[in-house]
């Protein structure tokens, strides 16, 4: 039969047991405690280890030969391998040893402190309880996530406040899941940091469900070139912010969905804009305290977004395509009235919407703002010169009597010469319910000092 004991410290000590038998642990350190396992009784060999977690040492064997070797199954939790959970003691090796042996892993209510960590391909790995990670190491990234994997109920923790590019790091993965966890206090404490909650690229089938973030340093999901596929859902934290900011569109964003979640802000950018990098990006069901919005296309469907932010960036090109489909509270920002809508090429921070001046042809750059009315602007749609920008408005029906005023702003700054310049060119055409021209106002090429 199986020879029983409550914990491995019994075992170690018992003399009834001889090589090639088995026995069994109700507990690792105490009856009960979540780490009770299997073990088989043999010789040791020159290639054993003695690690307390996986190879014990029979400690009353007189000849000091025989060894328990924990029996693995397909099912395992930390604590058999030695895990205590208490919040003070370095549980790397024990658990790094759990994460080798076994694909579907357990982890019970604790503080675990580890340096860093790493699951393997296509391992499961599921908190008991309030289950805690603690991350301290000094090598960045703390967290990297590979293909395959599965982390539910887990709350992963850095606990290193100034790690420059830290983050959980998803990379050239697929097909990882990421259900009712909390990532937390990832940070880089510098003017400009680099420490993200969760940072994806390259990385296809992606789903982060059910999380909440807090104390992320830069963003606490950030989405990288080459992210398709992904899923974010039911998702919250104390300042949660989204950044979608590919770099190239040689390597685009595709088919990105976030949905049921509440953000203080979101952000769909384009760095080095050359074109639409991100494309079927869907924000549904969400709150969004600001909208960071400079490019791509994007549908924001049954959203309360409450404000929205400039991006400044010198060397992006507005454009792509914003869908508003049953969306409230945007207009704030955007449209003065639901008649008139403005354009500003401004470097003033405080402008909603703006465009570079480039000495290079933009021909690829547009902006569109949708909603129920249809096209109400578009910028730069075929190249009309080099430094263009064209806004272009939907008709509107008026009746005799009816006063309008067009006002339209340009300014260029020139810091070698100190001297401002404005120049602009402008056409309002006036037609009748029959589409006839009745008149036309032009000011062409005149300029300002």
């Amino acid at each position: 039969g199986i020879l029983a004991y409550d914990t491995v410290a019994d075992l170690k000590a018992a003399t009834n047991v001889v090589d090639g038998s088995f026995a069994e642990t109700y507990g690792f350190y105490e009856k009960g405690d979540g780490g009770g396992a299997k073990y088989k009784i043999r010789a040791i060999t020159n290639d054993d280890t003695i690690d307390e977690s996986t190879i014990i040492e029979i400690t009353a064997d007189p000849t000091n030969t025989l060894i328990a070797e924990l029996v693995m199954s397909a099912e395992m939790n930390v604590k058999q391998f030695g895990c205590t959970g208490d919040g003070e003691s370095d549980e790397t090796n024990k658990f790094n040893k759990a994460i080798a042996n076994c694909k579907k892993l357990y982890v019970n209510a604790g503080t675990y402190i580890l340096n860093r960590f790493l699951p393997e391909e296509n391992q499961a790995i599921t908190g008991i309880g309030v289950a805690i990670l603690k991350l301290n190491g000094d090598t960045a990234p703390l967290c990297e996530l590979t293909s395959g994997c599965s982390i539910s109920n887990i709350t992963i923790e850095s606990t290193k406040t100034d790690l420059a590019w830290n983050r959980c790091n998803i990379s050239n993965a697929n097909n990882i899941s990421i259900d009712n966890c909390t990532i937390k206090g990832f940070r880089h404490n510098v003017s400009s940091p680099n420490a993200w909650g969760i940072l994806i690229g390259n990385s296809t089938g992606i789903n982060i469900k059910n999380c909440y973030f807090d104390n992320n340093s830069q963003s606490d999901i950030a989405l990288v070139n080459g992210c398709k596929d992904i899923t974010i859902d039911q998702c919250t934290g104390t300042h949660f912010f989204i950044n979608v900011e590919p770099d190239s569109i040689t390597n685009k964003n595709n088919n990105v969905t976030i949905k049921n979640s509440e953000l203080e802000k979101l952000a769909i950018l384009e760095n080095n804009y050359l074109g639409t990098a991100t494309e079927n990006i869907l924000v549904s069901n969400c709150t969004i305290d600001t909208l960071i919005y400079d490019g791509g296309t994007a549908t924001l469907e049954n959203c309360i977004v409450n404000d929205i932010a400039p991006q400044i960036t010198s060397n992006v090109a507005y454009g792509g395509i914003l869908n508003l489909v049953n969306t409230m509270n945007l207009s704030k920002n955007i449209l003065t009235d639901p008649y008139f809508d403005m354009f500003h090429n401004w470097v003033d921070s405080t402008r909603p919407w703006r465009t570079q001046t480039m000495s290079n042809q933009i021909d690829w750059t547009m902006t569109t703002i949708k909603d129920d009315d249809g096209v109400l602007t578009v910028f730069n749609p075929d190249n009309r010169g080099n430094i263009s920008a064209i806004l272009e408005h939907q008709l509107i029906d008026v009746t005799a009597g009816d006063k309008f005023i067009l006002r339209v702003n340009t300014k260029a700054k020139y810091p070698d010469s100190g001297v401002n310049y404005a120049s602009l060119n402008y056409c309002a055409t006036w037609v009748d319910n029959t589409n006839n021209r009745r008149s036309e106002e032009r000011r062409v090429g005149k300029e300002c000092r």
